[in-house]
């Protein structure tokens, strides 16, 4: 990332964290308050605090600059859809971060996980669930 990209994307996490979704040429994220699961460990493989870790999901709420930039995040491709429910099975990882949005995911025999903009999720290989959408979603989105 040259200068000029790394200036820009700092000032759209510093509008995300402020609340402010104002800008939607770079990375611009609506947050959510952080929560935690009962039992969940404060620490994930992000080295982010995580809220929620339920079978083949990862949550992490307030990613930092340094771990969205090393991921290259700003240069995933996008996906949105609307309200709905359906279905979903990972053939391969994904990692997200939600950029708009209120979803629950509920792995098959497991325990809903619910994630919002601004948190940054894993979905487990093999990981076969139900998607709740509550509100629109855009997500930028990396499979693999």
């Amino acid at each position: 990332m040259d200068h000029l990209e790394t200036d820009s994307f700092n000032a759209s996490l510093k509008r995300m964290r402020a609340g402010r979704n104002d800008d939607h040429r770079h990375l611009s994220v609506r947050r959510s308050a952080p929560q935690r699961l009962p039992g969940a460990p404060a620490e994930n493989g992000f080295g982010s605090h995580a809220h929620a870790i339920v079978k083949g999901i990862t949550v992490t709420s307030n990613p930092d600059l340094a771990q969205l930039q090393s991921l290259g995040v700003t240069t995933w491709p996008t996906w949105g859809c609307g309200v709905s429910s359906f279905p979903w099975t990972y053939d391969e990882q994904e990692n997200c971060l939600l950029l708009e949005g209120d979803v629950t995911v509920t792995p098959d025999g497991s325990e809903p996980v619910r994630f919002r903009a601004g948190d940054l999720v894993v979905f487990d290989a093999g990981l076969s669930c139900s998607w709740e959408v509550h509100a629109p979603v855009r997500k930028h989105y990396r499979f693999g």
